[in-house]
């Protein structure tokens, strides 16, 4: 349990993503090719291995062959979709889509985790929020800033700091994280998130370990129709309660000096809601996902399990898959740099294990 500010993946006011680390740099390098505009279609599995990729690029299809072996890293809600329209997966499910069968592997798609917040909304004393400096000419100011020189608001990411704390005593460790940002602002129906025409801080209540299980599920065997998504947030009933208990600690917080001195009233979810089933409806009426989907294509070796310990999908070889859908159960805390140890580790785990190169002429 503890509180701080949030370390952050930013260099030179940029979001630095594992592209612009990893792969821009070494662009020039002639075993590297990246290629833009293309979809995966699917992967080719002869024999019991992965030989290739179909690929999409413009309207024109393309096969490219693998050397050596294929690594699948698109993503906890993509990975599994590529993998049951590669025929692997649930048998019933991909006959039933009239696709051939390549691995019966009923796990792929199943255990999808994230993490879902309740949000909480303060108005503060002017000076304590950077709410003014992101509306009006303020936001033009912050603009230019960022433009010349990728410095001001805009250079920062708005969530600051945060605390893990635990929702009960008798438990081992954290199971919530409270994140706290100098700024608030409002989802609207139509789609816009808009600063808050007052000065207002916020804060995500955060269940880091939730019990709720979701899955991703073919609905169509064209590779350009979108899969199905059912996260199934806030269906294991003490994840609610767990969460309800986070913004009752989180209201405890925000009423202690110094911090009280600064807050003028709470406007989300507002001094009226104080009954459980109201928290609760607030966190399904207002809450969000975190973004932090892993899970379908979790690592292990029993009967639901997708990739072993070295990432090798089950039963098909030179297949692997790398990314936050092998996690068995989700981080307790955000996902982004736990994802790029798994790059990391795969990358280790490809060169111990070189396989010979297959002639794919």
């Amino acid at each position: 349990e503890g509180a701080d500010f949030h370390q952050h993946t930013i260099r030179d006011g940029r979001r630095e993503t594992s592209y612009t680390a990893f792969v821009k740099p070494v662009l020039h390098r002639r075993n590297l090719t990246v290629m833009r505009k293309t979809r995966v279609l699917r992967i080719l599995v002869e024999r019991g291995e992965a030989t290739g990729v179909e690929i999409l690029q413009g309207d024109r299809r393309h096969v490219i062959r693998a050397r050596r072996e294929i690594v699948v890293s698109a993503g906890s809600l993509n990975s599994p979709h590529l993998l049951m329209l590669s025929g692997i997966g649930e048998g019933r499910m991909l006959a039933a889509q009239g696709i051939a069968v390549a691995r019966d592997l009923p796990g792929v798609g199943r255990n999808l985790q994230d993490h879902w917040f309740g949000p909480m909304i303060w108005e503060v004393t002017r000076g304590s929020s950077y709410n003014d400096a992101l509306r009006g000419l303020g936001k033009y100011v912050e603009g230019v800033k960022y433009l010349l020189a990728r410095r001001g608001l805009l250079a920062l990411s708005v969530s600051a700091s945060a605390v893990f704390a635990r929702s009960s005593d008798a438990l081992a460790q954290p199971d919530l994280q409270m994140v706290l940002r100098p700024v608030s602002y409002t989802f609207h129906p139509k789609g816009a998130v808009m600063v808050d025409g007052f000065p207002g801080v916020s804060a995500g209540v955060v269940l880091l370990n939730p019990g709720s299980r979701g899955h991703v599920s073919l609905r169509s065997p064209d590779p350009l129709a979108a899969p199905a998504f059912q996260p199934n947030y806030l269906s294991d009933p003490d994840d609610g309660r767990r969460t309800v208990l986070g913004l009752r600690r989180m209201r405890e917080i925000m009423s202690r000096d110094p911090v009280a001195a600064r807050v003028v009233a709470e406007r989300l979810p507002g001094p009226a809601v104080q009954e459980d089933g109201a928290l609760l409806e607030h966190i399904r009426a207002h809450g969000n996902c975190g973004w932090h989907q892993v899970g379908t294509c979790r690592m292990g070796r029993d009967a639901l399990s997708v990739v072993d310990p070295r990432l090798r999908v089950h039963g098909i070889g030179r297949l692997r898959v790398a990314d936050g859908s092998v996690m068995p159960t989700i981080t307790s805390g955000n996902t982004n740099a736990p994802c790029i140890m798994i790059g990391e580790k795969a990358a280790d785990m490809i060169r111990q294990d070189a396989l010979p190169r297959r002639d794919t002429s």
